[in-house]
């Protein structure tokens, strides 16, 4: 997505919420959507143009420093969370 190429991802898990409308979503275990996915953005070149733009502005969403704060906000309410319950803990 980052780098302007149109995709076809799973419609399982997260990968929708990932996507964001800037994919083609499909059943993973499924050949016959697979195929007719890839199909359709080998013959639609406004789909692959729409899905290659829309891809690269949802890309710019996911930022390593954005992902890095949050997992340090994770770990600091663990920390004070673990401070809270060894302080109440019954001897």
């Amino acid at each position: 997505m980052a780098c302007g190429t149109p995709v076809v991802t799973s419609n399982c898990t997260a990968m929708p919420e990932i996507a964001g409308g800037a994919a083609i979503l499909v059943d993973p275990v499924s050949v016959e959507e697979i195929s007719v996915a890839a199909k359709r953005l080998l013959e639609d070149s406004q789909l692959r143009r729409t899905l290659a733009e829309k891809g690269v502005i949802r890309a710019r969403e996911f930022k390593w420093s954005d992902v890095a704060a949050k997992v340090e906000s994770v770990l600091t309410m663990l920390d004070v969370t673990a401070e809270l319950a060894q302080g109440h803990r019954v001897s």
